[in-house]
């Protein structure tokens, strides 16, 4: 399962609940320690399509920016997203180079003993798609390899 990850196991269900409208415990301390600078900011890799990239113009997009955005937009501040080699982005949040992680980060024993987990922003899973007049309607029909795709295949 991906997660996000976060410094303070609290800050990030504050942040995370605010994201997702979900009703959490929060201090005014932990609300106040992003409010006050007036922005969030969070790391990812930048090279894990499509949930952080950069575009043509080298600008960081993908599914993990637009979190990060909807979060600073629902605690009403700017939102600032750096990007850091994997390897690295764990010493970095401990280091307080940043606020948050958002990235696609599987809970292991061993990460868990250095930072908090909070639930899962997404759910990752299977989908075949066929054109509309494929002969194939579920997963039995694709056993065994090559069926006629009657578009390509006369």
């Amino acid at each position: 399962m991906f997660q996000c990850i976060s410094r303070v196991a609290m800050r990030s269900t504050v942040v995370l609940g605010l994201a997702f409208s979900v009703a959490l415990p929060a201090t005014a301390d932990e609300l106040a320690s992003i409010k006050e600078p007036g922005k969030f900011s969070a790391a990812m890799s930048g090279q894990h399509p499509p949930f952080s990239m950069t575009d043509g113009q080298n600008r960081l997009v993908g599914f993990d920016v637009d979190i990060a955005n909807e979060i600073a937009n629902r605690l009403g501040v700017k939102r600032e997203v750096l990007t850091t080699a994997w390897d690295g982005i764990i010493p970095g949040l401990v280091a307080n180079r940043y606020d948050s992680i958002v990235g696609s980060m599987t809970i292991t024993a061993e990460r868990q003993k250095v930072v908090d987990f909070v639930g899962p922003y997404y759910s990752d899973g299977r989908g075949i798609f066929v054109l509309k007049d494929s002969t194939s309607k579920g997963l039995d029909d694709l056993k065994g390899g090559h069926r006629r795709n009657p578009r390509r295949d006369p």
